[in-house]
């Protein structure tokens, strides 16, 4: 074993923190980085090895690991590059804003074309910018404080602008972080990819309520020219419909607050495709393992096209996962640290997942 004074500064710390929790055999220096070989000083728990990995990164450095039995061979990596990108989120959260408003205006207009005494909650263009891009952007919220919690180093939030309504598309498509090193454990990566679509999904719901109590319901002859009623949609948007009392022969016609939360619903749900580091991915991977998460991802690209023969919609989504499955290789890199077996966290996170996988799943209509 070589000794902290022969590795010298500034991975002396990082070995430090490794010897409070394993008996290292051997530390070769790279650069930097630092390649050891150690035995873990007592059976590792999932909250042991989270605080270990929070302690590495507090000290800028990041460890992934392989097992050999009882032994451990780990790479430390020093300084993973981690710029915030706050100046490009900036910038291209401008170009959402102005994109998700002229959307706005295109779906605002239908209620000033019959002279409809709406909302102006519900119906401003605004309300189509702030009901969609508030929940997206605490869907990646809730990311980014998990994976700040885990010591997970990353970008801000950044929004990913897209053409409006007007050109077929509705202002974005979406936010992304930029994960810079993958969780520690099985739990600390079911956590970090539940947690935005949890917090996005109660984000959504009661706007959701509030767009769908500031929608008209009309009858089919007074909807505006050219509407024709949703074929599909999420599950949940079916139930929170409830709360409004239509006739036989009527419609809803949805207020761009409303929309919003409809388009919301569906973004939660292909993040919640258990395929590559989609949401769904990481925390199917953090349940079933390698290869549970390899056939849950073919499982559902088949359900998806079983689907498609009832209702031909779901071959959109059936192409989205062949193509993230074929741009990820059916492949997840798992966690850095503790991949043999998962927790209460993990377990609790697969419920969850469930529960929202059912809420979102696009349901046919009529």
């Amino acid at each position: 074993m070589l000794t902290e004074e022969s590795l010298g500064s500034p991975v002396s710390p990082c070995l430090d923190e490794i010897n409070i929790l394993f008996e290292v055999l051997e530390a070769r220096r790279i650069g930097d980085d630092l390649i050891v070989t150690a035995i873990p000083r007592k059976p590792l728990a999932s909250n042991e090895v989270e605080d270990f990995a929070r302690k590495l990164a507090s000290l800028k450095c990041y460890a992934v690991a392989h097992r050999e039995g009882a032994v451990y061979r780990m790479y430390i990596k020093r300084n993973v590059p981690s710029p915030s990108r706050a100046g490009l989120a900036l910038v291209l959260g401008a170009i959402v804003v102005v994109s998700l408003y002229f959307s706005g205006l295109a779906l605002a207009s239908s209620a000033s074309e019959l002279g409809l005494n709406v909302s102006k909650l519900a119906w401003s263009p605004w309300s189509y910018v702030l009901g969609l891009l508030v929940p997206l952007l605490i869907h990646e919220a809730g990311h980014y404080v998990a994976m700040r919690l885990y010591g997970v180093p990353s970008s801000v939030p950044i929004p990913l602008p897209g053409p409006p309504l007007q050109l077929g598309f509705l202002g974005t498509f979406g936010s992304v972080i930029l994960m810079r090193w993958p969780p520690p454990t099985r739990d600390s990566l079911s956590i970090i990819g539940i947690a935005g679509p949890v917090a996005g999904f109660m984000a959504a719901v009661p706007i959701a309520v509030l767009g769908i109590l500031g929608s008209p319901v009309l009858p089919s002859s007074e909807l505006p020219p050219g509407t024709t009623p949703v074929s599909i949609t999420p599950l949940i948007m079916v139930l929170l419909t409830y709360i409004r009392n239509v006739p036989e022969g009527y419609y809803i016609l949805l207020s761009p607050l409303a929309f919003a939360s409809y388009v919301m619903f569906f973004v939660t749900f292909l993040n919640l495709i258990p395929i590559g580091q989609l949401d769904g991915g990481h925390v199917v991977r953090a349940l079933l393992g390698n290869e549970g998460h390899q056939a849950a991802s073919k499982l559902f690209i088949g359900v998806l096209l079983a689907a498609s023969l009832v209702v031909p919609t779901f071959l959109l989504f059936a192409l989205i996962a062949i193509g993230l499955y074929m741009l990820s290789g059916g492949r997840h890199p798992g966690p850095t640290l503790l991949d043999g077996k998962h927790g209460k966290r993990s377990v609790l996170a697969g419920i969850i997942y469930g529960i929202l996988l059912v809420l979102t799943f696009p349901i046919p209509l009529g």
